[in-house]
């Protein structure tokens, strides 16, 4: 395990929408773990997901290996020890239940069928306090379906929300893991899901067609849905995110302050990528401002583009904090809850990751302080790390 030093580094200047403040940003590293090149290595540690459990301690989904899902409780020590799950599904998220459990969410069953295509379940499970599997729960679909986004609704059932082939899906589940209603949403590239109360907010990359198939687009649309699974609400905050029918490489997410809900949208591939955009809409569904981040792309000189890798999360003061992976720095873009003013700083990536991006992910410890988590995107096998360190603002 090796120590790394601190890094800071002064705000940038001259961006357009964006804001210079005096100070810097610095970046402590606690720990680091390195992940060699390759998949085949069985001891390689990557972070998937982080949430709380009911205590406020940090629980850590990941993999160790190709596709070992593992619980980690990491501190400023180290990962911590390491439970290797025995899950009948593979894991890409984990959340915070009610009475004290966890849950991850993915999908199940995957496999092949003529012509060629792959087919997918749902995939839920459900963990005690220790983080013991205690239950496991599938949701059948001739098509390739899995979960992106989970959230609770106050009377204890889950929401959960992803693909379901072409389209994207939204279901109401039990805590017993009983399937209480689903939707499809239609065309669409990806979604997120909230909630206020038991009443829905979901996000989605959604597809339109016209003149007989021959215009596409795709534009970031909220709906408003009742515990019945029943749409009374719908508004599109983005529009034409993408242009492209055969392009599915866009990213929505969702996070919740106490009096609003952040959106955040983009698209990315090589010949064409939109920047990260963010909307907060209070939680009625009024548009309270919209802001674009032109940092969290750029075009190469052959042309082609890259995008970053974010994590988001709302700090205390309601203000969101995006952290954005691109070209060997982590980009902090700090964004003011009240009118989306944003101030923008940068720290060096960490070397271990060789100018290689970095999956972020973040949270606010009860002390105010921001913890930062660090490792190898899922689709990248390059020569890489997994770290924690501490984040400080100015």
């Amino acid at each position: 395990m090796a120590k790394l030093i601190s890094f800071t580094a002064f705000l940038l200047i001259g961006i357009p929408l964006e804001q210079a403040a005096a100070g810097s940003a610095a970046l402590r590293i606690f720990w680091s773990e390195t992940i060699p090149g390759g998949r085949d290595t069985q001891d390689a540690l990557a972070i998937r997901g982080i949430s709380l459990d009911a205590s406020g301690s940090i629980v850590a989904l990941g993999n160790k290996g190709v596709s070992q899902s593992i619980l980690l409780r990491p501190s400023e020590a180290g990962p911590g020890p390491i439970i290797e799950l025995a899950t009948q599904g593979q894991a890409l998220k984990i959340v915070q239940g009610p009475a004290e459990t966890l849950w991850l969410a993915g999908l199940a069953n995957r496999r092949m069928y003529v012509p060629g295509g792959t087919m997918a379940d749902a995939y839920l499970g459900k963990l005690d306090p220790q983080g013991r599997i205690v239950a496991e729960y599938s949701f059948h679909s001739f098509r390739f379906r899995f979960i992106q986004s989970v959230t609770m609704l106050d009377s204890g059932e889950l929401v959960v929300a992803g693909r379901d082939g072409a389209e994207n899906w939204l279901a109401a589940v039990s805590t017993q893991g009983m399937l209480l209603w689903q939707r499809r949403l239609g065309l669409g590239k990806g979604v997120a899901v909230s909630a206020v109360g038991d009443q829905i907010v979901a996000a989605t990359i959604a597809g339109r067609r016209e003149d007989n198939n021959k215009k596409y687009w795709d534009n970031v649309d909220v709906r408003t849905v009742n515990r019945t699974g029943r749409v009374v609400g719908w508004q599109t905050i983005r529009t034409n995110i993408n242009s492209h029918s055969g392009s599915g490489s866009g990213t929505v997410a969702m996070v919740k302050s106490r009096t609003a809900f952040y959106v955040l949208s983009s698209w990315y591939d090589l010949l064409s990528a939109k920047p990260l955009e963010i909307t907060k809409l209070s939680l009625d569904g009024a548009i309270s401002w919209r802001k674009e981040l032109p940092r969290s792309v750029l075009q190469q000189a052959n042309g082609t583009w890259t995008s970053c890798y974010q994590g988001q999360m709302v700090l205390e003061n309601g203000d969101l904090l995006v952290v954005c992976s691109i070209e060997a720095q982590i980009l902090v873009f700090r964004l003011d809850a009240n009118n989306g003013d944003v101030t923008v700083l940068s720290v060096p990536l960490p070397d271990c990751h060789e100018g290689r991006p970095a999956a972020l992910f973040l949270t606010q410890r009860k002390n105010g302080a921001i913890w930062i988590f660090g490792s190898r995107p899922d689709s990248n096998v390059g020569k890489s790390c997994t770290w924690l360190g501490e984040l400080s603002l100015p």
